[in-house]
């Protein structure tokens, strides 16, 4: 499965609109199930916290060595994950 990821990120510019939006979501889905524990509210922080600090140094990586396909990837993805933390953590206290 991540070797597949791997070659459709090298081929990501070559892609229409939808086709990057399908594999986004796809990559998104992957890692929260991959990292993201649902256990508690505590646990969530922090794995979703981790994932986004490993999300946005791939990114800063991915800039330096001109890997503008997988940078613009991962600075979606940090985004869509910094996205769900609040919005589940404005749920939560809203709840409370």
């Amino acid at each position: 499965m991540e070797k597949d990821f791997r070659e459709r990120i090298t081929e990501y510019f070559s892609y229409s609109d939808e086709e990057r939006k399908q594999l986004i979501t796809e990559l998104s889905q992957f890692y929260f199930e991959k990292n993201v524990s649902t256990k508690n509210i505590d646990e969530f922080e922090l794995t979703i916290d981790q994932l986004i600090f490993f999300l946005e140094m791939e990114w800063k990586f991915s800039i330096k060595s001109e890997s503008y396909n997988r940078a613009e990837i991962y600075s979606k993805l940090s985004k869509i994950f910094y996205n769900i933390k609040e919005s589940t953590l404005n749920q939560t206290e809203d709840g409370l």
